[in-house]
């Protein structure tokens, strides 16, 4: 018994493995690491910090997705790029590299391109960092020019703007309203979400909640206290922002969350970004304190730590309606300036 039970664990662990090794070698391939060729199999061995196995499974993968050209005796696996060259009439998706995506942005991702092929549009795709200037795909993506509309997806409005400017008609998804009038926003209101999440823990049996926002600079308090407020003055409870919404600069997370943990009866620690949740996880269990911790949303973007539990989900019709919309206006001339927020539900 036992040494069938080994063997699942192994191989759910091996599995997990090659997916780590998988998206890591797709996201250098798609921020432009590498050239026209992949180095050898060990070089990636060293790179990634596994064995041959997960390696090879990895290539195999990316193969059978059109990224890598089939392998061939002594040589290296060439890298497969899309044409430079964006036909007029096209269309230019620009998202992060696929490892620095969410959850919830690879979900939009799968959702979207339905619908450009159902309206008839011919598009790139670009996988840009757009916290390294120049590098990768931002040269390539700096070319484009005389195209129809673009798409960025968890993209900011600056950088977009930059490199396509007014008036090339817009859609940010994940991002905010702005005063453009040919950019058209989709995208969660996590403030609004943050206090729909507090209010209903209050309601539900939680006697206080504490939002924990990580390594805010000295002097800064959170954005979203305000929100965190109107849900304890809904609820009927008081709200002391010394302990529901600390200040956690980053030197003093830990003494600061001890404080606010142990100063009220908190049954329950809200953070609103993967990594806040796994430092908040780290910081109270050094303490030997015993409080749950949720995230806002299931990012699973880490793979050294298990996927946070999430107290909220997006109700993706919302961004269906608005990517829907957004195509419907294009087709019609329309301005495409509106904003849609993305509603949650509880989990």
């Amino acid at each position: 018994m036992n040494e069938r039970r080994d063997e699942r664990v192994s191989i759910v662990r091996r599995i997990k493995l090659e997916e780590g090794v998988v998206e890591g070698l797709r996201g250098d391939i798609e921020a432009g690491v590498w050239g026209e060729y992949l180095p050898g199999v060990r070089k990636l061995m060293q790179r990634y910090g596994v064995s041959r196995p997960p390696v090879e499974a990895a290539l195999v993968q990316l193969e059978s997705e059109g990224m890598l050209a089939a392998a061939q005796l002594r040589k290296r696996r060439q890298i497969i790029r899309k044409e430079s060259g964006v036909r007029r009439g096209g269309m230019v998706l620009v998202r992060p590299p696929f490892s620095q995506l969410s959850a919830l942005s690879r979900e939009v991702l799968t959702r979207l391109e339905p619908y450009l092929r159902e309206a008839g549009y011919a598009y790139e795709e670009f996988a840009v960092d757009e916290h390294r200037r120049g590098e990768g795909e931002d040269h390539r993506v700096r070319s484009v020019r005389g195209d129809e509309a673009v798409i960025g997806l968890d993209m900011s409005h600056g950088w977009m703007r930059e490199r396509f400017p007014f008036p090339c008609p817009m859609l940010l998804l994940g991002g905010k309203a702005f005063e453009d009038s040919e950019c058209a926003a989709v995208g969660l209101r996590m403030g609004e979400a943050i206090e729909e999440a507090v209010y209903h823990a209050l309601m539900h049996g939680c006697r206080e909640v504490c939002l924990a926002e990580v390594g805010l600079p000295r002097g800064v308090r959170t954005k979203f206290g305000g929100y965190v407020e109107r849900a304890y003055a809904r609820a009927k409870k008081p709200y002391h922002a010394a302990f529901h919404t600390p200040h956690l600069e980053a030197s003093k997370v830990g003494m600061r969350l001890r404080e606010a943990v142990l100063g009220r009866p908190i049954d329950m620690v809200l953070t609103t970004k993967e990594y806040a949740w796994s430092r908040v996880i780290y910081e109270l269990q050094c303490a030997g304190i015993a409080v749950p911790v949720k995230n806002m949303l299931r990012e699973g973007t880490f793979s050294l730590f298990d996927v946070s539990p999430a107290v909220v989900s997006p109700v993706l019709e919302d961004y269906d309606r608005g990517i829907q919309e957004w195509l419907e206006s294009m087709k019609v001339g329309r301005r495409c300036d509106f904003s849609r927020g993305v509603r949650t539900r509880p989990c």
